[in-house]
């Protein structure tokens, strides 16, 4: 749509003393183009004799016109001018986030959207939408704008006539707090596990196979897994002492320290161990 400005003008002729012009549209006021305008010239001084002139600015922007004021033949001349376009109008756009965390971001007469932070001037009669985002852990719940409350986290202004005062809710998410909790507690239940196997691993034991028929082996009847296993010979203690872990074929010798106490390796112990006395 396009608008103008309007400016009235009357001269006086011919001795007229002066001239007062009045309109039935208010032209402080941008006029919509087609507007017809009535005006009333006044000639003061000539015994308040008025005219009417009416002036449209569908076809022209200037509009001139003559008219005797009294017998005596003495005239005025009114002038109607219209300028155009006539200077852009703004509203203000303001928006308030009164609960929960988020922001809104705006787009004015299609244009790409520009994330809110301070009050905003709208062109008059633009089209205008504005479109909230939720932090984490919060949802959008509504906007309240004026009497009306809008339940859509988009929503348009289609033909902006007046300010616009906005109010903003989020709310938390409660869809995503049990998400996180269930992802939580799968966590915690992986960790357990971890731990589980691993205190498992750290204090598995195996069993000690002793074998011999002239003398006693000592020593526990199990030995725990990675830490070193101890033992000493009660009997006869000829002949020697040998090991092998599981099912290994190999026999390794042990010799007993100054003690007479034997020791196996801890790195030797991750399955049962067969001692033999030979």
């Amino acid at each position: 749509m396009e608008y103008y400005t309007v400016t009235l003008t009357g001269i006086p002729l011919d001795n007229a003393d002066a001239v007062v012009m009045t309109s039935d549209v208010v032209i402080t006021d941008p006029v919509l183009k087609g507007t017809k305008i009535t005006v009333t010239a006044v000639a003061e001084g000539a015994e308040g004799v008025s005219y009417k002139y009416s002036w449209s600015n569908s076809t022209s922007d200037s509009k001139t016109a003559v008219y005797e004021i009294d017998s005596l033949n003495r005239k005025i001349i009114c002038t109607v001018t219209g300028h155009g376009p006539a200077p852009i109008v703004y509203q203000v756009l303001e928006i308030s986030i009164v609960e929960g965390e988020g922001y809104v971001e705006y787009s004015i007469g299609g244009s790409g959207f520009i994330r809110y932070t301070i009050k905003v001037n709208v062109p008059d009669h633009s089209l205008l939408v504005i479109k909230a985002f939720a932090n984490d852990g919060y949802a959008f719940k509504e906007w309240i704008i004026g009497p009306v409350t809008v339940t859509d986290d988009e929503t348009s202004f289609l033909d902006v006539i007046g300010s616009i005062f906005v109010e903003v809710y989020f709310e938390f998410d409660d869809e995503l707090d049990i998400a996180a909790w269930l992802f939580l507690l799968l966590l915690l239940s992986m960790v357990t596990a971890v731990l589980f196997f691993i205190l498992l691993a750290y204090f598995r034991t195996y069993e000690i196979i002793k074998v011999s028929s002239t003398v006693r082996i000592t020593g526990e009847d199990r030995a725990r897994r990675s830490k070193a296993y101890k033992f000493m010979i009660m009997g006869d203690e000829g002949g020697d002492i040998a090991f092998r872990v599981g099912d290994d074929e190999q026999w390794r010798p042990l010799v007993p320290d100054e003690n007479g106490e034997y020791v196996i390796s801890g790195k030797f112990v991750e399955d049962k161990l067969t001692i033999e006395h030979r």
